[in-house]
This record gives C-alpha cells, structure tokens and sequence, in this order.
C-alpha cells in the first residue's frame, strides 16, 4: 500500500459510517504532497514562506532566528483558513482526523511537545467535534542536543480541513536556526504568545475541575465539578477517555452564585472499549469564554 493510500485509509476510518448517510455532506479525501518549502533569505530566518493547502495556508514559525544559549526552541504551526472552514484538535471528536506530526528529517531537534490552544464544539445532527476556525498557532517545543550547531527543522504535516467537503493536507516544511546568540523577532513572538494565552492552564485556586463522577444504568452519565472565583457564563466540556466512550454535549447547572458548574454528559459505550468508565483516568478540559482548564482525573462512581 502507498503512504498516500494509507493517509487516507486513515481518515476515513476515522470518520463513522453514519456521517456519510448525512445528505447535506458530502465527503472528499485529498492529498496535497507538496515539496519541501525553506524560508526565504536570508539563510536563517524566525518563519517560512506560506504554503497554500485546500482552502488554508500555512508557515512555521519561530519566537527568534537562532538557537541561543539555553538550548530551548519555542516556534509553531501559523495556519489561516478560510472563512467557514474548519481544522481539527487532538482529539476530534464523533468523527474527524487530528494533526499528525512527522519530525524524523530533523537534526539537532530533542523530542517535540505540542500544546493546543482551547478549541470550540462544533454540532451537526447531534454530533459534535472540536477545532479551530480563523487563525491558529499550533505551539511547539523542544530542547537542542547540541546549543553549538544549528537546528535543521523538518516538519512532515497531515491534517484535515473541512467545511461540507474534508481535504486531507499534507504539507513538508524547512527552517534552519542559526547557533549562537539569537534575536527575538517581535511579530512572531507576539502571535505565539497570543495562542500560549488561550491553551488550558492546569488546576488552579480561580479555576479548576473538582470532581468527576460515573453514573450507571441504562443511561450512562458522567458528571464533571468544575469552580470558578469568577461566575462561569457558558461553560462547555470535553471529555477524553480511553478507546470505546462517546459522549453527548453535556448539560450545565449552575449552583453558588455561578462560582461552581455541574456538567453532566450522556456516553455510549461500544464494543472498543476494555471494560467500564469507572476507574480509568479521564482528560477533562472545562472551556468558559476565553478561559480554559485541563485536568486528569480518575472516575469514581457517582454517590
């Protein structure tokens, strides 16, 4: 099988048979292999030319134009897309295909940490998936082996941009860092600290997730406390759990002056899964406005 046929393979396994009964979509899978790109002069240079893709553009980016001395390189993924298009998170939801990340052409680059900025629900026939709209910054990390040699950054990208049709993009992307002393470049390090602001912090005494609960029976729910100093306005919920849980947008009670938020969400459990919610460790990202936690979670059957 070709590495193409396998992509794509990929993705539409990835997305449920039952979307493809939907007679408002309708679902097309392209590959677009494109050449490797490398920033303009000069040679080292803080972000690369834009690539076009179906219905989105895309460059990396980086925070300076050199490795500096303390051997940790901040950059990322820029993407605009098209209005009404829209992109995947990592976890995409009932259907959908997240970002993949291919980093084996690299040299002099340790082991890469992506952190996702909060991503937005969006619902079509009772189904939902989360990602992004506009403009994103994915936002990478990583320490170098070596401070002394420069960073030749290799990225192999595949992603999915979709509207009422999906493309599967495949982008490759070059950026080679200078070692040495470095200088911040003021617009791209702007816009990466734009999308670091809006990534789900951990728990904190303003903002966190309390309480994860497991409910039983021939409706299933799980149950999330999340508190807030500041009154939540329009909580929502994402759920991540092992293989084999689908859950339903939840519903939000407020309680304590809207300082505390019960979300409740419904889940299916199918064969996938190795046996029930309860006991496992959950992800559980509580989104308000422009505010987001993150935190992992084990869940404990419901008093």
């Amino acid at each position: 099988m070709s590495k193409d046929s396998a992509i794509a393979g990929a993705f539409a396994l990835s997305v449920p048979t039952r979307a493809f009964a939907r007679p408002a979509l309708t679902w097309a899978f392209t590959l677009l292999a494109l050449s490797w790109v490398s920033s303009a002069p000069p040679a080292f240079s803080a972000a690369t030319q834009w690539q076009p893709g179906e219905h989105v553009q895309a460059r990396l980016i980086a925070a300076t134009d050199g490795v500096g001395a303390d051997g940790f390189l901040t950059f990322g993924i820029h993407l605009q897309l098209e209005e009404g298009w829209e992109t995947y998170w990592r976890s995409p939801g009932d259907f959908g295909f997240p970002p993949k990340f291919d980093w084996s052409g690299a040299e002099n680059l340790g082991a890469v940490s992506v952190a996702w900025p909060a991503p937005k629900r969006f619902t079509i026939l009772g189904m939902s998936t989360f990602g992004y709209v506009g403009e994103l910054v994915l936002l990478l990390s990583a320490n170098i082996a070596d401070p002394a040699s420069s960073v030749t950054i290799r990225l192999h990208l595949v992603y999915a941009v979709c509207r009422d049709v999906c493309f599967l993009v495949e982008q490759d992307f070059a950026l080679d860092l200078a070692p040495g002393a470095s200088r911040e470049d003021p617009e791209m390090a702007a816009l990466i600290e734009k999308f670091q602001s809006a990534v789900p912090r951990g728990n904190a005494p303003d903002f966190a997730v309390e309480r994860v609960s497991v409910s039983g029976g021939a409706n299933p729910s799980i149950e999330i406390l999340a508190r807030a100093t500041d009154p939540f306005q329009v909580p929502d919920v994402i759920i991540e759990a092992p293989v084999g849980f689908m859950f339903q947008a939840p519903t939000v009670r407020m309680i304590a002056g809207g300082r505390r938020a019960i979300l409740r969400a419904r889940f299916q459990q199918t064969p996938e899964a190795l046996g029930p919610l309860e006991g496992n460790m959950v992800t559980i990202t509580v989104i308000d406005g422009d505010r987001a936690v993150e935190q992992s979670l084990p869940a404990v059957a419901a008093d």
